[in-house]
């Protein structure tokens, strides 16, 4: 999901801010209905796998006004709730149209990498579902630098995903030739290589061009007292104030760690530059807890399907900043974003969501379900 920072944040209905780009019931193919086809053993042929993380993110998408979805795949093996919990990690879903699956899929991987790889490599293997030709899209949330290109609620195509908990951590003060106490993963023999993945350029270059002049919405309406609005938590940060969602190119790194404070997004900011050291480095600016085991499970697939990697897109919207404004203390940020039990740190903004949604779904449309994925 992202970094957790914070609490769940209210979500109601996003229905009259979920219209734009949903025109995924149109884009049928001439199968036959989901019974038939699962009683006749053929898989069902995936054009696009939506990939999710928890349930506020899925449910933006099962949730849409006018849009049917069935569940065709369970969870393979012991990875998360059982398969008839609604939390269930690994289900898949179809969306239907005209009595058949339409070729758009969707899943819930879980939160941190443990869950997303699993889930991920159960839903890849899984025998009812082709993915031959497959583009692979995460929308999902995350947290962002108040002092990044991004603000709350914006959502960012990524180029690269790194990850921050490889390498080597250390304190600073106790090794000077460790800028912000890190070092990068070894590159001899037993070299790590899941800490970083550059996805296809063009791919993603396709799709901010056929989003980043996309309306995006702020507040779908204003949240309960005590429980602050976007506009209200920018203005307590420099350069901030008046800000708006928009669609933007830069990159994620995914923890497994709770990341607050300004030291720890600094070295976030060197940790994604220092893994990525190429001519073109990575840009931190979205923080989430899943997309580098996602982008191993794809790669992993390369042995069966010709580069799914190159196949996929991340789009990631911001919940929350990944520090406390000046003038705050890390207790003080942390202590005004209580939650009521059972605890839970989780937050999902749902401009955040309604954007992810917009914004996925326009690429679903005019790019994703146009032509399969080449397969060389």
């Amino acid at each position: 999901m992202f970094s957790k920072l914070l609490r769940w944040k209210r979500l109601t209905c996003l229905c009259a801010y979920l219209g734009a780009g949903l025109t995924l019931l149109l884009a049928s193919l001439p199968l036959n209905t989901v019974y038939a086809q699962a009683r006749a053993g053929a898989p069902f042929p995936v054009k696009v796998l939506i990939i999710t993380m928890f349930p506020p993110e899925r449910d933006a998408w099962l949730n849409t006004p006018g849009a049917k979805w069935k569940e065709v795949s369970k969870p393979i093996g012991s990875i998360g709730p059982t398969s008839g919990d609604k939390n269930a990690y690994g289900v898949v879903y179809c969306m239907i149209s005209n009595g058949g699956c339409n070729g758009i899929y969707l899943t819930m991987t879980g939160l941190d990498k443990v869950n997303a790889a699993t889930s991920m490599m159960a839903v890849l293997r899984d025998p009812h579902l082709s993915f031959k030709g497959t583009y692979f899209l995460t929308t999902g949330t995350a947290s962002t630098s108040p002092y990044s290109k991004g603000t709350l609620g914006f959502v960012a195509w990524a180029h690269w995903i790194a990850d921050r908990d490889q390498g080597t951590h250390v304190i600073p003060s106790t090794a000077p030739d460790y800028p912000f106490g890190y070092q990068p993963p070894k590159t001899d023999d037993y070299a790590d290589v899941t800490a970083k993945f550059q996805l296809n350029t063009d791919l993603v270059n396709q799709a901010y061009g056929l989003t980043h002049d996309l309306k995006l919405t702020d507040e779908p309406d204003y949240p309960p007292p005590g429980d602050p609005s976007n506009a209200q938590e920018r203005v307590l940060y420099p350069g901030q104030k008046g800000r708006t969602p928009f669609v933007a190119m830069c990159d994620t790194i995914t923890s497994d760690s709770y990341i607050v404070g300004s030291k720890l997004s600094q070295q976030t900011k060197y940790i994604t530059k220092t893994v990525t050291d190429t001519s073109t480095p990575a840009k931190y600016c979205t923080m989430e807890d899943e997309d580098t085991a996602v982008a191993g499970a794809l790669n992993r697939l390369g042995s069966n399907y010709s580069h799914p990697l190159q196949c996929y897109l991340n789009l990631r919207g911001a919940s929350a900043f990944d520090q406390p404004p000046p003038g705050q203390s890390i207790e003080q940020f942390l202590a005004s974003n209580p939650t009521p039990p059972p605890h839970t740190p989780f937050r999902a903004n749902k401009a955040a969501l309604a954007n992810l949604l917009t914004v996925g779904s326009t690429v679903i449309n005019k790019l994703l379900l146009q032509k399969p994925c080449p397969k060389d």
